[in-house]
């Protein structure tokens, strides 16, 4: 089997570039795309705004594009370069194997050695936001600060015994309908973009994903995350207990603020992102 992402046919790249195209058009006008040369392959991003950067990643499935809903917002105050990650669904074009976390971080920090950024403001999503975190750990000196919307499953907590039935029927069923099944579970009732949910139904169901497995972080390594940190927890969130999460970060992060977005569900950028725009600015101002 390939230790390579890529997707399985022509065609379904093909029809998976236009699904890319539609949600990349909802980024500002004065918005660019980049392609990055890292150790691991060509990387794909999108720059927007002016000021201090602010590195963006997403979740399983998810894209640069998908972070068209925060984009505005976040840019008149950083330069925002949102990255799609290498082994998943994107533009970019993988030529070795990320064979653990520590090759994410080694990935990021290609990404922003090739872009001339020394330092950054970190915001991920789920998968993205556990990837922030192994960035902190390993290369501590190119986060300025970290935000975590929703760190999935293993970051703080495990899935809960309650979302396998549909975990089990997505591992049946990985077609683009069973993907958006499982989307619906996710999203817990609220309703997101249906461009943004066809992007990553489309590339999860026709891509071979190569990403390391998220390996859960110990009560050590948490405390080694010393940069001012922001975790923002879904209150109706299927990948975790959402209070055993809010609990171990304000517990074990030793410079975090955590809030709890009541009601929320995971995707918290899709369905809520005045809710996580408005505190990332918020905070970000108050840690100077």
């Amino acid at each position: 089997m390939s230790q390579i992402g890529g997707f399985k046919t022509r065609q379904t790249e093909s029809t998976y570039h236009e699904l890319y195209s539609r949600v990349r058009a909802q980024w500002p006008a004065d918005t660019e795309d980049v392609y990055v040369r890292t150790r691991f392959g060509v990387t794909h991003a999108i720059r927007h705004g002016t000021g201090e950067p602010m590195i963006l990643l997403p979740g399983n499935g998810g894209t640069a594009a998908n972070w068209s809903t925060c984009a505005r917002a976040l840019g008149e105050r950083h330069t925002v370069i949102a990255l799609d990650i290498l082994g998943q669904p994107g533009l970019g074009m993988q030529h070795t194997p990320l064979r653990g976390p520590r090759d994410l971080s080694t990935w990021v920090g290609d990404v922003m050695y090739d872009l001339g950024i020394e330092g950054a403001h970190f915001c991920g999503l789920s998968y993205g936001a556990w990837v922030a975190t192994l960035v902190a750990m390993h290369a501590p000196f190119r986060v300025r600060t970290l935000a975590l919307a929703e760190p999935a499953g293993n970051t703080f907590g495990r899935m809960p015994l309650s979302s396998l039935p549909a975990v089990l029927r997505l591992l049946c069923d990985h077609s683009e309908s069973g993907l958006a099944r499982f989307g619906r579970h996710v999203e817990a009732g609220w309703s997101s973009d249906p461009d943004h949910r066809r992007l990553v139904n489309f590339g999860m169901a026709n891509y071979r994903v190569r990403l390391p497995f998220m390996r859960h972080h110990s009560d050590a390594e948490l405390r080694r995350i010393t940069q001012p940190t922001l975790v923002l927890v879904a209150g109706a969130s299927v990948a975790h207990n959402p209070a055993k999460v809010v609990h171990r970060a304000r517990t074990l992060l030793p410079n975090a603020k955590v809030e709890l977005i009541a009601g929320a569900p995971h995707p918290l950028p899709e369905t809520h992102p005045e809710v996580v725009t408005d505190h990332l600015t918020n905070w970000l101002s108050a840690v100077g």
